[in-house]
């Protein structure tokens, strides 16, 4: 059976959508994504400033009353000033002696007790005020694997990043398997880039396990362990 044109056009079939309508369906779908997605962004914004601010209050009290007790604030020299190092809060200390149930989740890696996760760095300023700043990115090493490996010695390898913090010492660890962790001096470096040693005096047809570690601000971090055997005799 055959429909003709008219019937087609008054049934709606056989009719696809004109470019001006689809340019004002799309035109609609942007105004609304224009008013939703700022909304949302709002929302979260003041959802991470109040959890800030609670943190903020449940850290103060708890650096308050630490002070009432031990007649210093929970950081490295016991006083407060401008943000760095000797102000960073000590969550560990509060923690460990009760004055908090836990880190807040706000806490990143420059305090003790922080994680990689926590956004903030948090200290206590010369007035005894608790206060944050934005965390820096984390320096990273990574152990490589080891070369020119001998009887009795073997090269160690890494790779380093300071990121932000511009500069910061290196060194390995290494030890014989079950045997105790020796290190190499720690090394002045800047910036990225690689590192390399030789270690000395090692047993022949032994396996050994080493790691890079990175220190910044008198924080240590790792790269995996890594292993080599030497050679026999």
């Amino acid at each position: 059976m055959k429909l003709n044109k008219r019937a087609l056009e008054l049934s709606g079939k056989g009719k696809g959508f004109t470019l001006i309508e689809i340019i004002i369906v799309l035109a609609v779908i942007a105004v609304l994504a224009a008013i939703v997605v700022p909304s949302i962004s709002g929302y979260l914004s003041r959802g991470e400033e109040a959890s800030l601010e609670a943190d903020q209050k449940s850290i103060q009290l708890a650096v308050n009353d630490y002070y009432v007790n031990e007649y210093e604030y929970p950081t490295a020299t016991g006083s407060g000033g401008d943000p760095g190092p000797d102000t960073y809060i000590n969550f560990t200390v509060l923690v460990d002696a009760k004055y908090l149930i836990e880190v807040p989740g706000s806490v990143g890696h420059q305090n003790p007790g922080g994680s990689a996760d926590g956004k903030y760095t948090w200290y206590v300023d010369g007035q005894g005020k608790v206060c944050y700043v934005e965390a820096p990115p984390i320096p990273t090493v990574t152990t490589k694997d080891a070369t020119n490996v001998t009887k009795n010695h073997a090269r160690l390898n890494m790779d380093y990043d300071f990121k932000d913090y511009g500069s910061g010492d290196v060194r390995f660890a290494y030890k014989p398997s079950g045997g105790s962790w020796s290190h190499t001096n720690w090394k002045s470096q800047s910036g990225s880039g690689s590192y390399d040693k030789l270690v000395e005096s090692l047993s022949s047809n032994t396996t050994y396990y080493f790691k890079a570690q990175l220190r910044y601000d008198s924080i240590v971090i790792e790269g995996e362990e890594e292993s080599f055997k030497t050679e026999e005799d």
